[in-house]
């Protein structure tokens, strides 16, 4: 009995106070809480039944708010504080891939596996950093040439084909030593944007390479297996790409100016023989509900991969 009184008593209090919690929350919101329902015994039934089962919700919530965590989100708002663990529990309850997971979230990933040897990011808290610095970041080197290589190589181009033409897209390539695989290949762009990287330990760099890979293999097949967007009907005439884009000279800048033209520097990188280039514009009703879009995509056999938005409303 003396063990019963007391775990009734802060059973009684934890659920009063739910019920105290919950009044304050419909007030503010102009709804009606459990003290102002529209007759007393609806108010006294619904009190009744938060202090009855409120420690048993505070309980369930706890608990699925320590789950919510452990998969590497935060509660709520669902925001990823723990990348790894967050894209494996992602694969795992969608192994078909049912949404993209961020760019961003790879990045991290990957300059936190740095960030352990590196003495330049000890301090660096990566919650805070303004978005231009992950895409200027080494990491993001890497990640954009083993993306760019693993879409020439779903298009049916051998490993040191898409090497050679990678090199080809930006002229400050011609000075480097020819390689033809895609590690030495890195090395080499790492070299111009982060020569420091390179002294750190090897596997680092492998790390980074294995994730970029998944998550670039992730990418195409989820575009492949989806539904194409744009819809193939709004697709219009074949258009040569120096029409299209901006004049720009590297497609391997790390200047942040020039992140602005990341996405026209992917299309060319990832244009191969037997894919088209086209223009696409939505129909005339998305337009009159400001939901139009009008751009180029990419097309490798019959469906597009890669599209970017020129003009929207």
């Amino acid at each position: 009995m003396s063990v019963i009184l007391p775990i009734a008593g802060c059973w009684f209090a934890w659920g009063a106070l739910s019920a105290v919690v919950i009044e304050i929350a419909a007030r503010h919101s102009n709804t009606d809480g459990p003290l102002s329902q529209s007759s007393f015994v609806a108010s006294t039934s619904y009190t009744l039944a938060l202090i009855v089962g409120g420690p048993v919700l505070a309980i369930f919530a706890l608990a699925a708010s320590m789950q919510t965590l452990w998969r590497g989100r935060i509660p709520l708002t669902n925001k990823v504080w723990w990348p790894a663990r967050a894209r494996r529990q992602r694969q795992k309850d969608r192994p078909g891939r049912e949404e993209r997971f961020p760019e961003t979230a790879i990045l991290i990933e990957m300059i936190e596996v740095r960030k352990r040897y590196d003495e330049r990011l000890r301090s660096d808290n990566l919650s805070n950093w303004p978005m231009f610095r992950f895409w200027t970041s080494p990491e993001a080197t890497v990640f954009d040439a083993v993306s760019d290589f693993c879409w020439l190589l779903d298009a049916g181009l051998t490993e040191d084909l898409v090497v050679e033409r990678l090199r080809t897209l930006d002229p400050a390539d011609k000075e480097c030593v020819q390689v033809a695989t895609l590690r030495p290949y890195i090395e080499e762009q790492l070299r111009r944007v982060d020569p420091a990287y390179l002294d750190l330990r090897s596997d680092i760099l492998t790390k980074s390479i294995d994730l970029a890979s998944q998550w670039a293999r992730d990418e195409i097949d989820w575009i492949n297996s989806a539904e194409p967007y744009p819809p193939c009907e709004w697709l219009g005439n074949p258009i040569q790409f120096a029409d299209a884009a901006p004049q720009f000279s590297s497609i391997r800048s790390s200047l942040p100016e020039a992140l602005g033209k990341r996405e026209w520097r992917h299309l060319r990188a990832r244009i191969a023989d037997g894919d088209e280039l086209r223009t696409f514009c939505s129909p005339p009703d998305t337009w009159e509900r400001l939901a139009g879009r009008k751009g180029v995509a990419l097309v490798r056999r019959g469906k597009p991969i890669v599209h970017i938005v020129t003009v929207m409303n």
